[in-house]
């Protein structure tokens, strides 16, 4: 597999700390289930990555250094993580400075996978990529102002996907290369007889009056609720599934999508978000759905209906799939397996 000079150079930004953080003690890994009481305080998990705790004129804490950015947001539930918008698993405790703070999961699960991913991603691989173009046939998805439906988006924006991916050297595979229907459940098992790697699920948005800009969605860790879920609390009713195997690869993968989307293609940043979609439960492989803007918003209906815009979405997606990819095998690389 070959990578563009661009990528490459933005994962090594991304990997440069490896020698700075291998000396210094690492987070246990994440638990299998949520616990009450399983938290890490903030001073704590500054010390493991050895960047100092800041406080802005606003009161929000921050783990800031030459190479981490790590800021709180005052509603508890999201992180910015190097930039980028991430909601958590479980929201903050009310003190982060203290006993407290914030859960292992997400400190083990989503920081350090984006810190330390030699840590979480040497096991795996990213030479077979399945792209999913949502909906399709009689299920046509969602209707924007300017009559652009949905599947005839996914698909187009799929196979401009793919043309750059095979000239970066990947194997891509689509879940349909026409005007089908796929049922939901097919999808995932498309994915398992192409040998994929990691599969990424491409639809558009649609909600009410001013939701706007992209958002990438993994699956919800066993025990955490969904983002969008109304109790935002932790709670056994969220059963594991075998897809939660790959919960570090699934964010690393999810990030890096939500990365280029977000400077790339200049959306709106709407974050990480976790998710017991189904074709993110059944997935046997490292997997992401990512919502590409909202045909119900008339700025963002306005650029999707451009070409010129679909071809920069298209490269952004591209280049965040070759991003992961580039991770794990500098992941690989550092655990000594063949890259």
């Amino acid at each position: 597999m070959r990578f563009g000079v661009s990528s490459a150079a933005a994962v090594a930004a991304l990997l440069g700390c490896a020698p700075c953080l291998r000396g210094r003690p690492a987070l246990p890994s994440a638990p299998a289930a949520f616990r009450a009481d399983d938290w890490v305080a903030v001073r704590d998990l500054a010390r493991i990555y050895g960047a100092p705790v800041r406080r802005d004129a606003g009161g929000r804490y921050a783990i800031v250094g030459p190479r981490h950015s790590l800021w709180f947001a005052d509603d508890g539930r999201r992180i910015r993580l190097q930039g980028v918008e991430v909601w958590l698993s479980a929201p903050l405790s009310s003190s982060a400075l203290s006993a407290g703070g914030i859960h292992r999961a997400d400190a083990a699960g989503l920081v350090d996978v984006v810190f330390r991913p030699w840590a979480h991603l040497g096991r795996y691989s990213a030479e077979t990529i399945v792209l999913d173009p949502g909906h399709g046939g009689r299920d046509g998805g969602a209707v924007g102002e300017n009559g652009l439906l949905e599947k005839d988006l996914t698909l187009a924006l799929a196979r401009a996907v793919r043309a750059r991916l095979a000239v970066a050297g990947c194997k891509v595979y689509l879940t349909r290369n026409d005007d089908s229907f796929v049922e939901l459940d097919e999808r995932p098992r498309i994915a398992a007889a192409k040998g994929g790697d990691l599969m990424v699920s491409l639809h558009f948005n649609a909600a009410g009056v001013g939701a706007r800009g992209a958002e990438t969605f993994v699956l919800a860790r066993a025990g955490a609720a969904p983002t969008r879920a109304p109790d935002p609390r932790p709670s056994e009713r969220y059963r594991p599934v075998p897809a939660n195997a790959h919960d570090a690869a699934n964010f690393a993968l999810g990030y890096h999508l939500q990365r280029q989307l977000v400077r790339a293609a200049g959306y709106e940043d709407r974050g990480v978000r976790h998710a017991r979609f189904a074709v993110l439960r059944a997935a046997p492989c490292p997997a992401a759905l990512v919502e590409c803007g909202f045909l119900t918003d008339p700025e963002d209906a306005r650029r999707i209906a451009d070409p010129h815009f679909r071809e920069r979405l298209a490269e952004a997606l591209a280049r965040g799939i070759l991003d992961y990819a580039m991770t794990v095998r500098r992941a690989r690389a550092a655990r000594g397996a063949p890259p």
